[in-house]
């Protein structure tokens, strides 16, 4: 099970800090997880990625647009089954806690994803990531 352990990842943020205050903090984690698993698991990687979401200029946009990138795609993608094997990966779209808003492209990314065998999810802090993730290893 992961948890947020104080100190070398710093002070979590405020319930009501920014979305990407608490995706850095849920990737710091995330980061402490797969360091903890290639130690504690013969080198074996705990295996997930970050997609660049909306963020940067029109000319940012169309650039990602030409490289292959997908409106809505999940902000974090975790290439881990589930422990009762019933997911083959999850997916977490995070947003801001009272503010944030699932976009139809988002919803639809998640619906398709839920039909692959994906545990896609919308988590509204870290804490809702953590606890979402930690359910999906189990």
């Amino acid at each position: 099970m992961l948890a947020a352990r104080g100190g070398h990842l710093g002070r979590p943020p405020a319930r009501s800090a920014s979305e990407a205050a608490h995706q850095r903090f849920f990737v710091k984690c995330l980061r402490t997880a797969d360091r903890l698993m290639q130690r504690d698991h013969g080198g074996r990687r705990f295996r997930s990625t970050f997609t660049c979401g909306g963020i940067g200029s029109l000319r940012t946009t169309q650039r990602q647009s030409a490289l292959g990138y997908s409106r809505g795609v999940p902000d974090l993608l975790i290439f881990e089954p589930s422990g009762c094997g019933n997911f083959v990966a999850m997916a977490i779209e995070m947003k801001r806690f009272g503010a944030g808003r699932v976009t139809a492209h988002q919803q639809e990314w998640i619906d398709d994803l839920v039909e692959r065998r994906w545990n896609a999810i919308v988590a509204w802090s870290w804490e809702d990531a953590l606890a979402e993730l930690n359910e999906h290893l189990m």
